[in-house]
């Protein structure tokens, strides 16, 4: 928490730069300026923020990339924030400039405003994520910009290792279509998939008319859902009490956790599971590769013995790729379960 944002006495530097001598902070907090989460890994201390689609630097008053709405903001620099007016604007999500306009009411503890955006018919509504990366597209479904996907990110993994089903037209296949048409059905990653059929051509009949139904994979909605993470002892592996850190997590604490994500999965037939597995540095690259895929194996095997299919759960052995280069950290032994939407637009 930042001392300085909440004391309205102490105001930050406009822009959310920490003060110093006037902040200070609690470490199971991660948000701070503009209630954003804090990236303190990288920059230290509320030096970085997550807006959601960009990164902010508030030292410099800066995003980290170029505005999606930049060619609506000619006027600014494609990397501005809150267009330059922090007192007056905010920025809600990394896109563009959000002005306040009107205080609407207070119950003593939360102030409640309004913002209206400057260019709403222009606004990036959701990512749209294809073969080789993500199109951001506005409200009115033009294209706002292309972005290459990040290698270790969430929705490259998802496109590398999601198996999907998906038909190949062939003259000498077995699927026939409600033209005659011979396909093969084939399964593999969704970047396979794409530019390929979801499913037979059909025949169908509307107003008398009678025309063919295409299904192709042509994009992905993709939406990510807050990750649970299971802490592990040193060299252990098991979700049992003596494998897992009794400070951070319990054994029935782990498995009532486990058994929500069992039940999400069972009511959204269109989500699915990432497990993502990592060590600290206490051993050699190969043994922490082998432990990642053994905390990763527990993870799994308990979520199938729930009834979740095997092809609904993607997963990757980071070993101690991630872990910090100078310390044996608790944070380090864990494997980060999250759920993924992902929504096929055929």
């Amino acid at each position: 928490m930042n001392y300085s944002y909440q004391n309205r006495s102490f105001p930050p530097n406009s822009f959310g730069m920490l003060i110093n001598e006037r902040t200070f902070s609690a470490t199971a907090y991660r948000f701070g300026y503009g209630g954003k989460e804090m990236d303190n890994d990288v920059s230290g201390t509320g030096n970085q923020y997550d807006y959601g689609f960009r990164i902010y630097n508030p030292r410099i008053g800066r995003f980290l990339s170029v505005d999606a709405m930049a060619a609506f903001v000619a006027w600014l620099t494609p990397f501005q924030f809150a267009g330059n007016m922090p007192i007056a604007a905010v920025d809600v999500d990394g896109l563009e400039v959000a002005m306040v306009t009107k205080k609407v009411s207070t119950d003593g503890q939360r102030t409640i405003i309004r913002v209206r955006f400057i260019h709403p018919d222009n606004r990036v509504e959701h990512p749209v994520y294809g073969k080789t990366g993500v199109n951001y597209q506005r409200v009115n479904g033009t294209i706002a910009r292309f972005g290459q996907y990040l290698p270790f990110s969430t929705e490259a993994i998802v496109m590398q290792s999601y198996m999907v089903d998906y038909y190949v037209y062939d003259p000498n296949g077995t699927e026939v279509s409600d033209y005659g048409l011979t396909y093969t059905k084939k399964r593999g990653p969704i970047v396979d998939a794409f530019g390929e059929h979801a499913a037979l051509p059909q025949k169908v009949v509307n107003n008398g008319q009678e025309r063919t139904l295409y299904q192709r994979w042509a994009s992905v909605g993709m939406t990510e859902y807050k990750a649970y993470d299971i802490f592990f002892n040193n060299n252990k592996s098991g979700l049992t009490s003596g494998e897992l850190n009794g400070r951070k997590n319990s054994a029935s604490s782990v498995r009532r956790e486990l058994d929500k994500i069992v039940t999400q999965l069972n009511n959204n037939p269109s989500m699915i599971v990432m497990i993502e597995s990592y060590t600290d540095k206490d051993a050699s690259p190969e043994y922490n590769k082998e432990l990642s895929e053994k905390r990763t194996k527990a993870v799994v095997d308990y979520l199938t013995s729930k009834g979740i299919s095997a092809d609904r759960i993607v997963q990757r052995n980071n070993g101690e790729a991630e872990a910090d280069q100078t310390a044996k950290k608790d944070e380090d032994r864990k494997v980060s379960v999250k759920i993924v939407d992902v929504q096929s637009n055929h």
